[in-house]
């Protein structure tokens, strides 16, 4: 009656390492796949901050080019919103009339965002057509 009890309970040492070994090298696998997909989702956060602030900035320079002044985007509040971002707005005139027949011109407005923690960098680029201010009107 020994020996049955024995047989069914008993695991010997390598029974019992072999099945530490698989268990283990299952829960490294899941814990490496969980950082795996937090870096991505971190990247992905980011993305889309950067986009958004992007979007802000761009959107504040075409209005303010359009309305004749210069680029005033309120810093204050979007540092609140994005404060581990930084950026920087250009705006750009081209000389050069669309058209022979039209009084517009064309403005670049360039904003290059960065992140400061992990130093991606995002870039987007709008044209603006504005009338000239040297409007030739009509003759008499």
């Amino acid at each position: 009656m020994g020996n049955d009890v024995k047989g069914v309970l008993g695991f010997t040492l390598i029974e019992l390492l072999v099945t530490v070994v698989i268990l283990s090298t299952g829960i490294v696998l899941i814990l490496q796949a969980f950082q795996t997909s937090m870096v991505a989702l971190a990247e992905s956060r980011d993305s889309m901050r950067s986009a958004a602030l992007s979007h802000a900035l761009v959107v504040q320079g075409e209005l303010d080019v359009r309305s004749g002044g210069s680029i005033g985007v309120d810093d204050s509040a979007l540092e609140t919103l994005y404060p581990d971002y930084r950026w920087r707005v250009d705006t750009r005139a081209n000389s050069d009339l669309v058209c022979t027949n039209s009084s517009t011109i064309q403005h670049e407005v360039v904003v290059m965002v960065q992140h400061e923690v992990t130093g991606r960098e995002a870039e987007v680029a709008s044209w603006v057509q504005v009338k000239s201010q040297e409007d030739p009107g009509v003759g008499p």
